[in-house]
């Protein structure tokens, strides 16, 4: 029996396949997507949110909610294109790697954009959001700290959503011998 040279050099070749145009790619949409709903969030709900229930709390949450999909969403997405690209077969390992950085990288995106957000807005606008709801206008520290809060569980939360997306999708190489 002669060898198929062709998947013999196919599989070489996928094996060395970086990782990152996947993250960046699949990173820098969700990312912006996630930016957008926050925007979304700060211009829109934020001046009319009231104490209480109201409309803008179910939007709100809404919003919230589609957030969180959106972010496992482009991690899946992401480990789904490697996957593509890589014959269909992925490692837990790799998908793990992939997922995660994808969800970190979108996290970090995020961060920046909210600070600079709270930058360009300016922390008035934050102060009244939440003087609407019955709060005091917070410190500037006290803004950077639930954002580096979020961030922070952020990772943690990405990391268990990763690796529950890697181990659905993972699939692992057969093993081949070679009988010729």
């Amino acid at each position: 029996m002669e060898p198929n040279e062709n998947v013999l050099l196919d599989e070489a070749t996928i094996e060395k396949k970086s990782i990152f145009p996947f993250i960046l790619k699949f990173g820098i949409i969700g990312a912006a997507l996630l930016i957008l709903i926050s925007v979304l969030q700060t211009l829109i709900i934020g001046p009319n949110q009231k104490e209480g229930f109201s409309v803008y709390s179910v939007l709100s949450l809404g919003l919230v909610g589609i957030s969180y999909v959106a972010y496992i969403l482009f991690m899946f997405l992401a480990l789904m294109s490697y996957k593509k690209s890589n014959g269909g077969f992925v490692s837990l390992g790799k998908a793990f790697g992939i997922t995660y950085l994808t969800g970190l990288f979108m996290a970090i995106v995020g961060v920046i954009a909210s600070l600079l957000m709270m930058y360009t807005f300016g922390m008035d606008n934050y102060a009244t959001n939440f003087e609407g709801v019955g709060m005091e206008p917070p410190a500037f520290k006290l803004i950077l700290f639930a954002t580096l809060t979020f961030f922070f569980f952020n990772c943690i939360g990405g990391a268990f959503a990763a690796l529950i997306v890697s181990a659905i999708m993972k699939r692992d190489r057969p093993i081949s011998f070679n009988t010729y």
